[in-house]
Formats: structure tokens, sequence, C-alpha cells
């Protein structure tokens, strides 16, 4: 692909800041939606097309995004990391139903594709394949708005800017703890597991979902400082006014639940059986 080609069809595309109408039908299964950082010069978008492997056949500006340093800005808020600007590329693939959300990424830094998934899950996305990537490191926040930019383009509908703040706090503060544990796989257990605790049991109470980040923290063998527990169940508080579908969430971080019990999770400690996650589940696949 020639230098440039990529550049002209990120000024043709829709910007974020655009309505983006609604699609007539879902996106075909092998169809990528991509976001394009409009930072990014015309070689560095080129070459992110490469990384992503999309094919040169599947490009259009019917499925592409670009999005710009102050939409970023204005959808992280308070959790913007100023200074890198917008040079975050991403491509996200419909998957069939139940597939879950996969994520692989490319210079993404200071957090894990697990946690990446949590927070893509938070911010609505499901069952889709998912590539993120940047010349340069950059931290998961950029990449997180980027990809639920490529979402919306693929769903016809705009970004939340509530959603995408508490899904980028519950990045960072995902990345601290893992930083200061050393054990980002177990990081990104505990967020799982208690945001499922959370939405099954439909807790409000912020000292009962204290507690509960305290308590399966202890379980899987996680030392949190009072303070880390105290920013996660923050987050977790938040969940309640988002309105997220529970069931949906709960069902597309499966496998990080498995190694969260494999880890020593125990959620009938929690009012939650085995054969309770199954039956609450089902409701999705009638």
């Amino acid at each position: 692909m020639k230098y440039g080609k990529i550049a002209l069809l990120v000024a043709a595309c829709t910007m974020l800041t655009t309505v983006l109408s609604p699609v007539a039908a879902l996106a075909e299964f092998d169809q990528p939606y991509i976001s394009i950082g409009a930072d990014l010069t015309s070689e560095q978008a080129d070459k992110m097309i490469r990384i992503l492997e999309v094919p040169e056949d599947k490009i259009n500006e019917d499925t592409m995004i670009s999005l710009t340093t102050d939409e970023e800005s204005r959808y992280l808020g308070d959790a913007a990391d100023p200074g890198s600007g917008a040079v975050t590329a991403c491509k996200v693939v419909r998957l069939k139903r139940g597939s879950g959300v996969r994520v692989s990424t490319h210079n993404i830094m200071y957090v894990t594709s697990e946690m990446f998934e949590n927070a893509l899950v938070t911010c609505g996305l499901h069952d889709v394949d998912v590539m993120a990537a940047s010349p340069v490191p950059v931290p998961g926040t950029a990449a997180l708005v980027s990809t639920a930019a490529a979402w919306s383009k693929m769903n016809g509908h705009a970004l939340d800017p509530q959603i995408i703040n508490l899904a980028a706090r519950e990045l960072n503060v995902s990345s601290a703890i893992a930083m200061t544990t050393g054990n980002p796989e177990k990081t990104a257990q505990l967020v799982a597991a208690v945001k499922q605790i959370v939405l099954m049991n439909g807790t409000t109470d912020p000292e009962a979902i204290l507690t509960a980040v305290l308590e399966v923290a202890e379980q899987i063998g996680l030392s949190l400082s009072e303070e880390e527990a105290e920013e996660l169940a923050g987050i977790m508080t938040g969940l309640e006014e988002l309105r997220l579908d529970a069931r949906l969430v709960i069902d597309q971080v499966q496998g990080i639940f498995e190694k969260a019990k494999k880890s020593g999770l125990d959620l009938q400690a929690f009012g939650i059986a085995e054969r309770g996650i199954a039956r609450f589940l089902q409701a999705i696949y009638k």
C-alpha cells in the first residue's frame, strides 16, 4: 500500500464528534472497523494498518473513524494522559456470539491484554477481536478510547463520556495495582471477579464493595494497600450508575474468571453459586 492512501482515507472518514448514522444491519464478521489517530503521519498510519493486518480490500472510509487529541481528552476526562497525542490505531472485528472479547496489542504500555479486556467490557464491547497499536509507546487509556471509537463506528452509536471515563479509570487503577504488586495476572482476576460480584448481587453500598475487594484479593493471594483497595472499590461503585448489562459483562470475561477460580476465588462466599451463574447467563443466548 502506498504512503498517503491511508492519510487520504482518514481525511475523508467520519470524525468522532460527527453524529454517527445507525447501521442498517450488523457488521459483517470479517469486516474490520478501524480507528486512526489524527496525529499519525501518513507513513505511520500506513505502518499501523500493516501491523493491524488489515487487507487492502477491506479499507474504506465507511469503516474508518479518525480521533483527535481533543476528542481523546473529552472522553477520558481526568483519566487522560497528556502529551502522547492521538497516535493510536485500533482494529475491531465482530465475532460470533459467545466468543468474548479477544485482545492483542503493540506498543500499549502499563497494561496487559486481560486488563485491557476488562476495561473494554466496561465500555460495552462484546464478542469482538481487538488489535490496538501505536508507532510509539502510549498508555492504555489512549488505546481504550480509540478502540471504543472503532466499536462505535461499527455499531453506529455515539460514545458515552461517562462510561469511557470510568473504564479508563479502571485501567489506570489496574495498572497501578499491577505495578505495586508485581502481579498483573491476578490484578486482572481481581477486577473481573469484583465486577462480577457487584453486578450479580446488585451491590451499591460502598462499604460492601470495599469488603468484596479486600476479600477477593485475600482469596486469590494479592496483597493490596488500603489506598489501592479504596480506589478500586470507588470504580466498582460507579458501575451501577452506568446501567451495564450484567449478563453481557460477565459472559465476556469468563476466561479470566476461570483463572481466578484456580487462584482461589470462591464466589460462594459472596452468595453466588456456579449453577446460579449458568442460569444468570442463559438469558443472553435465548
